[in-house]
């Protein structure tokens, strides 16, 4: 998931930075789904249809709960913590792509099964040219079949002394259970991270979510619930993908240096502002993404409008903000007239004629032609004045054809 990659320099502004020597190997171990998420969007100007096939753009990209929060946990941890994530693929195409790009973040694959005969779990979905989903296809079954409790068995050391367990709510009961039983470090804590609302019963703190209002963490002292609510930190949105699992990436990596609940939930709110914030969050590469070209010509495009805009990059200096933008130009740090950089200038599908009215000469500007009074004789207005004797109208009369005394200039530009 290209997102968590371009996400690690904003995490490194966070005033919280791991002590490698508080992280033991393996001190968190993360059991849930890997799944390959596959968008198909129509790029050109007919709209998908039943039974029609359209030109269009297909991104492929793994995610799932689990692999989303052991990858940014260990870009978090600055590859300190060392993640153990237990999950399954198929051995299949898409299941070896994963396991090479997993291995080459620098991440252990001691934990991933790839079982013979099953399919790597996966959901296509295609979108409209609006951008809604339009139907949706997800084979997620090799993760409930043979993600089973023998399977962790062979990771029953590595589970019993970890610091920090992390639950994908997508897993069947079972495993749940007998995950929580092979936890023997009395001091170990578990998120359990539920895909409903009850699925999170019996929990000691629920953190719950409440969009653009913050969070709420709630727990039982006694017979009393105590609700602790943290605002939302100001953010300018940029993309609100995977902001939940950076929040627990985030809330995990304090839990893991002994911070208690509240203080692990602001740490998540912090890391999730930074993912929300990115221009680079689920996108890769520059580009423009248009509903439809409505004319073209030798000279000039016409469009109905530029529909989304995405930034990206592989590299550190990246465009992140407006303002970094700015100070990038103002001290030519970015050139923007190398070789490689496209522009596209759009312009009225009716080239302007050109209208000399204001000229510089000699250093003065110069009207071509002052512009006169126009002739209202005909005006029907102007009659019925003239015929009962309104003086104004003789006054008006005087000035047709005249040239204005006194000239504004309200708007001028170079052509």
């Amino acid at each position: 998931m290209h997102r968590l990659e371009v996400l690690s320099k904003h995490f490194e502004r966070l005033k919280s930075t791991p002590n490698p020597a508080q992280y033991t190997e393996h001190a968190a171990v993360i059991i849930g789904g890997t799944v390959l998420d596959v968008q198909a969007r129509p790029t050109g100007r007919a709209d998908i249809a039943p039974g029609d096939s359209v030109p269009g753009k297909v991104r492929q990209t793994f995610g799932g709960v689990g692999r989303n929060i052991a990858h940014c946990l260990a870009i978090l941890t600055k590859q300190t913590c060392h993640p153990l994530f237990i999950s399954v693929v198929g051995a299949d195409l898409a299941g070896q792509a994963f396991l090479s790009q997993w291995q080459g973040l620098g991440l252990g694959t001691a934990g991933i099964q790839q079982v013979q005969g099953a399919a790597t779990p996966a959901v296509s979905a295609v979108f409209t040219l609006g951008g809604d989903v339009a139907a949706e296809v997800a084979c997620v079954d090799a993760l409930e079949l043979h993600l089973q409790p023998a399977t962790l068995t062979k990771h029953q050391h590595q589970i019993a002394g970890a610091h920090l367990l992390i639950l994908d709510g997508n897993l069947h009961p079972n495993v749940l259970q007998a995950a929580c039983k092979m936890v023997g470090n009395k001091s170990a804590q578990v998120w359990f991270e539920p895909v409903s609302a009850s699925k999170a019963a019996g929990v000691k703190h629920i953190v719950l979510t409440l969009g653009p209002d913050g969070a709420v963490l709630c727990h039982m002292e006694g017979a009393l619930m105590c609700l602790t609510h943290m605002p939302a930190l100001p953010a300018a949105i940029a993309n609100l993908s995977g902001a939940g699992d950076c929040l627990v990436a985030g809330a995990a990596m304090h839990l893991l240096q002994g911070g208690d609940a509240c203080s692990a939930l602001a740490h998540g709110m912090a890391v999730a502002r930074a993912a929300v914030q990115s221009h680079d969050n689920g996108k890769k590469g520059v580009g423009y993404r248009l509903s439809k070209f409505d004319t073209l010509a030798p000279n000039f495009i016409a469009s109905s409008g530029v529909r989304s805009l995405s930034y990206g990059a592989d590299t550190d200096d990246n465009i992140a903000s407006l303002q970094q933008l700015e100070a990038e130009m103002a001290d030519n740090a970015r050139p923007h007239d190398k070789a490689g950089i496209v522009s596209l200038i759009v312009r009225d599908s009716k080239p302007r004629q050109l209208k000399e009215r204001l000229t510089a000469k000699n250093g003065k500007l110069q009207l071509a032609k002052l512009p006169a009074v126009r002739n209202q004789s005909k005006s029907a207005f102007f009659k019925a004045a003239k015929f009962v004797g309104d003086k104004r109208a003789d006054v008006a009369e005087k000035a047709f054809g005249k040239p204005f005394a006194k000239v504004y200039i309200s708007a001028s530009g170079l052509q």
